[in-house]
């Protein structure tokens, strides 16, 4: 799966970005055995600009930190 389908499956609004709720609701998914606490740390480090969302460019097949 590429990480476009992977972003696309968490932003369920698709809004273009990823929340913290569409993150950890996906992330828990994935990881069950995480706490809340710790899906929160993990968003954090991908959030670099402390925005609350995660932005995927195409352009760039990668992510943006907004």
């Amino acid at each position: 799966m590429s990480l476009e389908k992977i972003f696309k499956r968490f932003d369920k609004n698709n809004d273009g970005t990823i929340s913290l709720d569409e993150f950890s609701n996906a992330f828990l998914k994935f990881f069950p055995g995480f706490s809340q606490e710790d899906t929160e740390k993990r968003f954090k480090e991908i959030d670099i600009n402390c925005n609350g969302q995660i932005k995927y460019l195409k352009k760039e097949k990668a992510y943006l930190y907004n």
